[in-house]
């Protein structure tokens, strides 16, 4: 796990944030993060490698893509932000590991849900990553 990843971990977990995560949205990053930077280095390489299986067998098999799945109401947003921010700064931190990304596509299915995920965009006014307590200040 990179330093990173370590750092957003422990502020995403810390019992005295004032605005704390739910469960489920630190089991979504978490399961994320293992898939990327785990898995491989404790013999699971086996998911990734079904990840890539399945990925191949469907529609545009160049595009690597991973699906989570989270009930209505959960704070899917505030997990985008999340990963949002793991992939950005730790491709900042190392622009040569392919694990990370600083470009993303969020798909959504129209215009309302279209303007709600504004708040994912760093430059909005309430974006999450200030709004939501997503990352550390000296990081925003």
């Amino acid at each position: 796990m990179t330093a990173t990843t370590a750092r957003l971990l422990a502020y995403w977990t810390d019992p005295g944030r004032d605005q704390r995560l739910f469960f489920c949205q630190i089991e979504a990053i978490e399961t994320a993060i293992y898939i990327s930077e785990v898995a491989s280095k404790y013999g699971d390489a086996w998911i990734l490698n079904e990840l890539r299986a399945a990925n191949e067998t469907g529609g545009n098999p160049e595009v690597f893509r991973v699906g989570l799945k989270m009930a209505t109401g959960a704070g899917k947003t505030v997990v985008m932000g999340m990963l949002i921010s793991w992939q950005a700064l730790n491709k900042f931190a190392s622009p040569q590991d392919g694990r990370f990304s600083d470009a993303f596509l969020v798909v959504c299915p129209g215009i309302t849900i279209r303007d709600r995920l504004r708040v994912l965009w760093p430059n909005d006014p309430d974006n999450y990553y200030k709004q939501r307590d997503l990352l550390p200040p000296d990081l925003l």
